[in-house]
């Protein structure tokens, strides 16, 4: 009772403290929250002209582009693309619908359903497809086309499956309404683009223009860098007057890395040597089931080459034969292709690209045919290579059990089961028959089947193919070959040996700041330093690191400092130490990041004024004189407006620029890229008159019609106020 009578005088008091605490706890989650009033919604990809793009909305239009790809393309497992690429996709329509979309309203352009329809159907994939054309004449039939279409509609509600096709074609026809309204805004705007004649005209002169001069090309590297002095003033200073030249557009990166392979060592390799070397005696194994040790026999004496080898080996029981004309390893060779070598167990040795060691046994010598006549029937499935089919893998193995128990008994109807089942046409015309081959011709298990059986045999094999009902028709030849069951255990590294590394990649990683030192420690754990130049924040690879989309979003995170370093593990077994050294937003490129240019370019700025004295008391004299002065000759040459380059130096558009803008017989001095040119303009050779210049004016069009597209994307993106911070997520 005392207990509840002091909570009952401390009741204020305590609702105090649950309010305060219940604030901190509101307060805590607004500020940690997604949608978080100070931070802005965590989940926000992007904005485009103040409508926000959430994360969940995002990833359904990339889901939706995946699918419509996967459909399309037969890529099942996007083998060739990445999520980038869908990421890329995905933000592209939505730029599209909130920049462009609005813009076709305004102007009234639309696209009604029967313009729509009449643009599906007369869409190649639709004319061309299997499923809409006529079972009597083989044209495209509108009424399948309905029929279809009604199909899915009516059944989208109970079958998965047909709403996954009605999905897919709702979005066909977005894409072509869409395609469409695009087609009809782009055309709009090429019929309102001209090009006067007037200025048809003028380009035309200008481009057919040429200019006969005379020429002294003095190059900067006439002149030594010894005569050149140039200090770290001189260098900002140039960077301070001319930093416009080294505005980005995009943010980027720049950062050191070392890499660090994490490889087996030594004691790892001699630890699976060891563990194979056991199976050469014999061993005591635990039965499980009398709790007794049975002693196993070595390899050597093993009754049944394939279970030995499957309850030992890291790689399954391969079995296969090698002849002898071939050879299996050189290191061996002598002795198992000699005599009978049977039961012959040697290694350990390299197996599988070196990823295994393995120790082998000769199970078997034979001698197998040099070449086989054969005939199949494939029964594919989907998802088999090359296979159209659209049955699941166990309807296949079905069908093609059924057709091996019908031939088994009745081989007469090979042919017509041939044709009439088998997914490989071309075989199927000739009742399967597949003619001679040698081995390696066909598949690995395909070949097995056919060089180690007999004459007559016939079997079922699947392949990646499918599944394959074979007749061995016929057998030539004979060499030997001996059958090699291996055990195979792969060499992993030790998790001391990974250890090891990663604390040589620590140590690096501590002596960042110390650039020698950084470069010593590297050099020392057998690597060097690298530099990775302009990474952008999308980017997924990296030079000298290959595919490493984790680490560039590392770099790109906003706590990311220059100077920052960590420590990574790479999907390539790798560590890899990251030293930040430039981080550059929407703004200029940092000195130390163009260093380099402007030295290049301020040495060559100092030449030229060390060529333009010495010149300075010869320009009063003939060309041939001032030539002589400055140890070089005069070139007689033409330069055409439309050139780029200049003879005896290179390319050199400003100069060709110049030399068309200054008159003639006067003698000038013109600043280039690669030098200082004295000229003379001699005469000018002018365009021959026109009677029109239609041509030039439709070469034009032309030209900038077929930039519209992307023009049009391009100028709109420009206009727009985007937010994109896709490099978040993707």
């Amino acid at each position: 009772m005392a207990t509840l009578e002091n909570i009952r005088k401390r009741s204020g008091l305590l609702l105090i403290t649950i309010g305060l605490a219940m604030a901190a706890f509101i307060l805590m989650d607004l500020l940690g929250s997604g949608d978080s009033l100070i931070r802005g919604n965590q989940l926000m990809v992007g904005k485009i002209n103040g409508r926000s793009i959430d994360l969940p909305e995002f990833s359904e239009r990339m889901d939706q582009i995946t699918e419509n790809y996967r459909q399309t393309s037969g890529d099942m497992s996007l083998a060739n693309v990445t999520r980038k690429q869908f990421a890329e996709a995905a933000w592209e329509e939505f730029i599209r619908e909130y920049t462009l979309t609005k813009d076709l309203e305004v102007l009234g352009l639309s696209v009604g359903d029967d313009e729509l329809y009449s643009r599906i159907i007369q869409h190649p994939d639709i004319l061309q497809a299997d499923a809409f054309r006529d079972e009597v004449t083989n044209a495209f039939s509108e009424a399948r086309l309905q029929q279809y279409l009604t199909s899915l509609q009516d059944q989208r509600f109970d079958n998965p499956e047909a709403n996954r096709f009605w999905q897919q074609w709702k979005a066909f026809e977005n894409n072509m309404r869409s395609e469409a309204l695009n087609n009809k805004y782009n055309i709009a705007i090429s019929l309102g683009i001209h090009k006067p004649e007037k200025l048809a005209k003028f380009n035309f002169e200008l481009e057919n223009r040429v200019r006969n001069v005379e020429l002294i090309p003095i190059l900067y590297s006439t002149i030594p860098d010894g005569d050149v002095t140039v200090t770290e003033s001189d260098l900002k200073s140039y960077y301070k007057k001319n930093k416009n030249d080294f505005k980005v557009d995009e943010p980027y990166r720049n950062f050191e890395f070392v890499v660090l392979d994490v490889k087996p060592s030594a004691n790892d390799i001699q630890q699976v040597q060891d563990e194979l070397n056991k199976f050469t005696r014999p061993q005591l194994e635990r039965n499980r089931a009398t709790d007794t040790y049975d002693t196993i026999p070595p390899f050597a004496e093993a009754d049944n080459d394939s279970l030995f080898v499957a309850l030992r080996s890291d790689l399954p029981y391969r079995g296969k034969f090698y002849r002898e004309a071939l050879g299996f390893n050189p290191d061996y060779d002598s002795i198992i292709f000699a005599g009978d070598a049977t039961g012959f167990v040697f290694g350990p040795y390299e197996t599988n690209e070196g990823d295994y060691l393995a120790l082998g046994k000769v199970s078997e010598v034979a001698y197998l045919p040099d070449s086989v006549q054969a005939r199949h029937i494939l029964i594919a499935y989907q998802g088999a290579e090359r296979s159209q089919a659209q049955r699941a893998p166990f309807e296949a193995k079905e069908l093609a059990d059924s057709l091996l128990n019908i031939l088994r008994t009745d081989r007469s109807q090979f042919e017509t089961l041939s044709s009439d089942n088998s997914d490989d046409a071309s075989a199927a015309q000739q009742g399967g028959d597949l003619g001679w081959f040698v081995e390696n011709t066909m598949t690995p298990a395909f070949s097995d089947f056919c060089f180690t059986n007999r004459t007559g045999d016939i079997g079922l094999i699947e392949t990646e193919f499918g599944f394959h009902i074979i007749e061995i028709t016929g057998q030539k030849g004979s060499s030997k070959a001996v059958r090699i069951a291996e055990i195979a255990r792969e060499i992993i590294t030790s998790e001391k040996t990974d250890t090891d590394v990663y604390r040589k990649a620590s140590k690096i990683a501590e002596a960042a700041a110390d650039a020698d030192k950084f470069a010593e420690l590297a050099r020392e754990a057998g690597a060097q330093v690298r530099t990775a130049t302009d990474v952008n924040r999308f980017d997924e690879t990296v030079i000298g690191l290959g595919a490493n989309r984790d680490l560039v979003r590392w770099v790109f995170d906003e706590e990311r400092r220059v100077g920052h370093v960590d420590v990574q593990r790479s999907a390539s077994n790798s560590y890899i130490v990251i030293h930040v050294t430039d981080i550059v937003e929407d703004d200029f490129a940092p000195f130390e990041s163009v260093r380099e240019t402007i030295e290049d370019i301020v040495f060559n700025n100092k030449k030229a004024a060390i060529i333009r004295e010495r010149l300075q008391t010869h320009l009063n004299k003939e060309m041939d004189v001032i030539a002589q002065e400055m140890n070089t000759t005069v070139t007689n040459t033409d330069v055409p407006f439309s050139s780029n380059s200049i003879e005896r130096a290179g390319e050199e558009p400003k100069v060709v620029g110049k030399i068309h803008g200054i008159q003639e017989q006067a003698i000038t001095v013109i600043e280039g890229d690669r030098g200082v040119y004295v000229v003379k303009v001699n005469s000018t050779t002018t365009a021959p008159e026109q009677p029109d210049y239609i041509a030039e004016q439709e070469t034009y069009l032309n030209s900038i019609r077929g930039r519209i597209p992307a023009g049009v994307v391009e100028s709109k993106r420009d206009a727009a106020k985007i937010v994109d911070r896709r490099y978040k997520f993707f």
